[in-house]
C-alpha cells in the first residue's frame, strides 16, 4: 500500500504474557533514536489470541553474524559508536535495555546497527537503580554485569558492561556465545 516493508513480530497471547507484550509496545513507542528499531504500531487479531508488533524491517543481519564474517576494525569501531549512541539515548530517558547482546543488534539495509528486543527494558526508579530477583535475573548470562549476575542492584552500567562484552567479542573475532568459554577460562 505505502511501498514500505515492515517487520511483524507475532506473539501468541497467554494471560501471563499480555503485560510484557504491552510493555514492549509502550517502550518501543517511546523510542525516537536512529540506532533503535523504529516502531510503527501494534494490534490484536485472531479474536485476541495473537498480538502483532509492527516495526521497521531490518534485513542486514545481526551484529554477531557480521563479526563472525570478519568485520574490519574500522567497521566495528563505527558500529560500536552507533550502538553506544542508542544506549546513551535510552539512558538519557532513564531507560535500561537489560538484555543487550549481539543478537539484539540488527542492521538495516544500508548497514546501520539498530538495538532491538526491548521487552526486558525498564524505566529506572528515582535512585536510577533496578533490583533483580536473586534467582531470576533478567538478561543473557554471558552479557550480565557481575552485580546483576549476583542478584544485586544494578543500573544503566549493566548495559555498558554488556556493550563491553560485545566489544570483547569483536576483538576476539566471534561473539562470546559462539566461543568455547572453557578453553579461554571464562
Amino acid at each position: 500500500l505505502d511501498g514500505i516493508r515492515y517487520a511483524i513480530k507475532q506473539v501468541i497471547l497467554r494471560h501471563k504474557n499480555v503485560p510484557r507484550v504491552l510493555h514492549e509496545c509502550r517502550v518501543l513507542a517511546a523510542m525516537r533514536a536512529p540506532h533503535i528499531v523504529r516502531y510503527y504500531t501494534c494490534c490484536e487479531f485472531n479474536k485476541g489470541k495473537v498480538f502483532a508488533i509492527v516495526t521497521e524491517l531490518l534485513t542486514g543481519g545481526s551484529y554477531g553474524e557480521r563479526i563472525g564474517a570478519g568485520a574490519t576494525h574500522d567497521e566495528v569501531g563505527t558500529w560500536i559508536g552507533q550502538i553506544a549512541s542508542g544506549l546513551a539515548y535510552m539512558h538519557s530517558i532513564k531507560m535500561q535495555h537489560r538484555d543487550l547482546k549481539p543478537d539484539n543488534v540488527i542492521f538495516d539495509a544500508v548497514g546501520r546497527p539498530k538495538i532491538i528486543d526491548l521487552g526486558l527494558a525498564t524505566m529506572a526508579n528515582s535512585k536510577s537503580r533496578v533490583t533483580t530477583r536473586a534467582a531470576g535475573a533478567v538478561g543473557t548470562n554471558l552479557y550480565m554485569s557481575p552485580e546483576k549476575g549476583r542478584g544485586k542492584s544494578y543500573d544503566g552500567k549493566d548495559d555498558v558492561w554488556a556493550l563491553g562484552c560485545i566489544i570483547a567479542g569483536a576483538v576476539i573475532g566471534t561473539p562470546l556465545e559462539d566461543m568455547d568459554v572453557n578453553a579461554i577460562g571464562i
